[in-house]
């Protein structure tokens, strides 16, 4: 296939398209309740499909096929793990049998990204769900998602998203309250408008 510049164009042949499916439908399921979040819960879920395509679009090489298998489980374990303040690229590597400079460089082909990025990542979206909970406070927070030092966390989330964790809360409640309802159509493109401001 090509683009309509005569581009070569890469298929991406998604194995389980059942549960792909199945995560398009609750996304518009969240989208059409309303409920407060819902705007976040669905964006989380389009990024899901998004890392599933990733993770199906990976161009096989021997050499990086040989090493999918201890790449894919440490992504896994760094997303069960991301809290642990002592858990290190090292262990990662050594996990995975692989020096931990190769660890980095497969890792980062593997998801496009590099290992500290990717658990960053996953630590600010963990942060923004307990955020739209309102049940923790930021010190809570920033301990339960791994860090040490609750101004750290703060000038990470600021980096990550634009705003302060305090701001994000209260943006959140702002929408909550001020979100008028909108028919099917609007709130589909305001669904992929506001996705795309977040990506």
């Amino acid at each position: 296939e090509c683009d309509y510049k005569g581009r070569e164009l890469d298929l991406i042949s998604i194995k389980d398209t059942k549960r792909t499916d199945e995560k398009f439908l609750k996304i518009f399921e969240i989208w059409n309740s309303e409920k407060p979040g819902y705007r976040y819960a669905a964006t989380a879920l389009l990024y899901e499909i998004f890392a599933d395509i990733q993770t199906e679009s990976y161009k096989q090489s021997p050499e990086k096929e040989r090493y999918e298998f201890q790449i894919s489980n440490a992504i896994e374990y760094m997303r069960c793990n991301y809290f642990k303040q002592d858990l290190t690229i090292k262990q990662l590597a050594d996990m995975s049998n692989i020096s931990e400079v190769y660890f980095r460089k497969l890792f980062k082909e593997y998801s496009g990204v590099s290992p500290s990025e990717y658990r960053t990542a996953t630590k600010i979206c963990k942060a923004k769900n307990y955020l739209l909970e309102d049940t923790l406070s930021i010190a809570e927070i920033s301990d339960r998602i791994g860090f040490s030092d609750v101004a750290y966390f703060i000038k990470t989330f600021k980096q990550a998203t634009g705003v302060t964790p305090n701001a994000y809360r209260k943006s959140l409640k702002s929408n909550i309250k001020t979100q008028p309802p909108q028919p099917l159509s609007s709130k589909v493109f305001e669904f992929l408008k506001v996705f795309s401001k977040n990506f």
